[in-house]
């Protein structure tokens, strides 16, 4: 297998966070499902959370902050929130600060900024600088909990701002997460302000319940320039057989899937076990479509394929339309 590879320079960096509630689930790999897939291959940045495949097992990446109230969180011997705000100080001076994730926490519509602030008439420390005064924060979620609260102060002392409601995908500020209990927005996109102006688009995607217990995806765009290298390969799978189908083809196919050896194969086909499992799935599909494929052989025409560059002629279009058609095509 030959891989050739070549660099593209991308401007902006689409990225997607997606709380899963389980990597399996009715007794399906999400990975292994190609329309979970679908959803997440077009994004440059994909970050799973809850990604538990068993009771003993856990992908879990850090993007799921327990609810304030739970035996978990009780547990613990540090506060969730102070720690991230201790992340964020250790990391803002080394380049902007993005965090993401199920926060559990339901911020309503309360100012994550400091409105009207200004350094105009009070002596303050040089370093200070004051809040930018952006755009008012729409949140179709009205309820406003003690975790909520901390995420705004968290914000306000580090200067961080909630993307959710703020920019082109969501200026109403849409519900992330639907379950028994109703719905609520408690996924966040939030950034410092200097990257917030980068964000070109911010979107919650619709619920589906097949991919997640009760979370939305969100997703958004940044404005970042930096290079890739695309890998080609050359170990390309062949195209499909083409057959003719004529009168006397449902006659003779019939006919070729009896041959013997056809026969054993399905045969074998029929006494198989399946276990309902991904990958007997695709080799019953498989050994399926080899049956189909050998009675085909047998039976079926392949069409002629034309020699390439050769083009069909009517009996009509002789030399001289043929010189006329060129000049006027190519004067």
């Amino acid at each position: 297998m030959a891989i050739h590879g070549r660099s593209i320079v991308k401007n902006n960096l689409k990225i997607c966070y997606w709380n899963i509630g389980g990597i399996n689930t009715h007794n399906m790999n999400k990975l292994e499902d190609h329309l979970f897939v679908q959803e997440i291959k077009e994004y440059d940045v994909v970050i799973l959370a809850e990604t538990h495949i068993g009771y003993d097992v856990n992908l879990h990446v850090e993007a799921y902050v327990p609810p304030a109230n739970s035996s978990y969180t009780k547990k613990l011997d540090f506060d969730i929130i102070d720690q991230i705000e201790k992340d964020i100080v250790s990391y803002k001076s080394k380049g902007d600060i993005l965090f993401c994730g199920d926060l559990n926490a339901r911020t309503s519509t309360e100012e994550d900024y400091i409105a009207q602030d200004s350094s105009r008439y009070l002596p303050l420390f040089e370093s200070y600088k004051p809040d930018n005064q952006i755009r008012f924060r729409k949140n179709c979620d009205e309820t406003l909990d003690s975790r909520g609260k901390e995420i705004i102060d968290l914000c306000i002392s580090n200067q961080m701002r909630v993307v959710n409601g703020r920019c082109m995908g969501d200026l109403l500020g849409h519900f992330t997460c639907f379950n028994t209990h109703g719905q609520s927005t408690v996924d966040y996109l939030i950034a410092n302000e200097r990257l917030f102006n980068q964000i070109l688009y911010f979107r919650v995607s619709e619920f589906v319940s097949t991919f997640s217990d009760c979370h939305c995806k969100i997703s958004w765009e940044i404005l970042a320039k930096y290079q890739i290298t695309e890998t080609q390969s050359n170990n390309l799978h062949a195209a499909p057989v083409n057959f003719r189908w004529t009168e006397d083809s449902p006659l003779k196919f019939q006919q070729a899937l009896l041959s013997p050896d056809n026969q054993q194969k399905i045969s074998s086909f029929l006494i198989n076990d399946s276990d309902c499992s991904s990958e007997d799935i695709n080799k019953k599909a498989q050994d399926l479509c080899d049956i189909f494929l050998s009675a085909a052989k047998i039976s079926l025409v392949t069409p002629k394929k034309n020699k390439k560059g050769s083009r069909p002629q009517k009996k009509w279009f002789d030399s001289d339309l043929f010189k006329m058609r060129a000049k006027m095509l190519y004067p």
